[in-house]
């Protein structure tokens, strides 16, 4: 009878342990993205070239997590396989360097942060949903296009609002190479609100005022790149 109970407990000591080590799949976790769970924390990943072959992913801390997986996907049609994958432990951690990627290519970044429920690696639902993704070039871009550089706000950065009141966000990419093309897998800027019961965003950056209170807008880029709107509606 001991034998059996450490047999169990060895197999799910192991169980536990390949939950913790896999990266959660793409698709496990675009379906529960989408679903009805609550919105937990906002998780904004940003990607910028090093060097010739490298890319530095950086993003920040989601408080509820137990650990974070990144995934690099080739930015091409057709099912996604990943070329680099890995699971970072704990909440310490919130870089990772990838070397050695093809010269002049564009990659697709998701990071997904996740947290252990009863011994299994689950996601959590964070914001920007259902797809947290950024995409860059190595080497900086590639013979026609190029990576952003920043944003820049030609609006104001802070806005008081009545509920109802609209305000139209205006900002422009900088790139990174001059005479090239931005880099085109999603829309130029993308916008997000942190409370869409204060103040929602359009994806074309119009502002709309809903009720009392204060959050903030993410105007961001296609590599992460991004500046902040603080909104307090009356």
């Amino acid at each position: 009878m001991k034998t059996g109970k450490r047999i169990l407990s060895a197999i799910t000591i192991l169980v536990m342990l390949v939950s913790v080590t896999m990266v959660i799949p793409y698709s496990v976790w675009a379906d529960y993205q989408d679903g009805s769970a609550p919105v937990s924390d906002v998780l904004l990943p940003k990607v910028v070239a090093k060097g010739k072959r490298d890319l530095v992913i950086t993003w920040n801390k989601v408080s509820t997590a137990d650990g974070y997986d990144v995934s690099i996907y080739p930015c091409e049609d057709g099912p996604l396989k990943a070329v680099a994958t890995k699971t970072f432990k704990g909440n310490k951690t919130f870089e990772w360097t990838k070397k050695n990627l093809k010269k002049n290519t564009a990659y697709k970044v998701i990071v997904v942060a996740w947290k252990m429920k009863d011994g299994i690696k689950t996601p959590i639902k964070t914001t920007p949903f259902p797809r947290p993704r950024v995409h860059a070039y190595t080497s900086g871009g590639s013979k026609k296009y190029t990576n952003p550089k920043s944003v820049t706000l030609l609006c104001d950065k802070e806005l008081s609002l009545n509920s109802g009141d609209g305000f139209q966000i205006e900002a422009k990419v900088n790139k990174l190479q001059k005479g090239k093309k931005l880099i085109k897998h999603d829309a130029k800027l993308r916008y997000f609100s942190t409370n869409d019961k204060v103040a929602k965003v359009s994806t074309t950056g119009k502002i709309t005022a809903v009720a009392e209170g204060k959050c903030k807008i993410y105007v961001y880029a296609l590599n992460g790149v991004r500046k902040t709107i603080t909104v307090e509606v009356a």
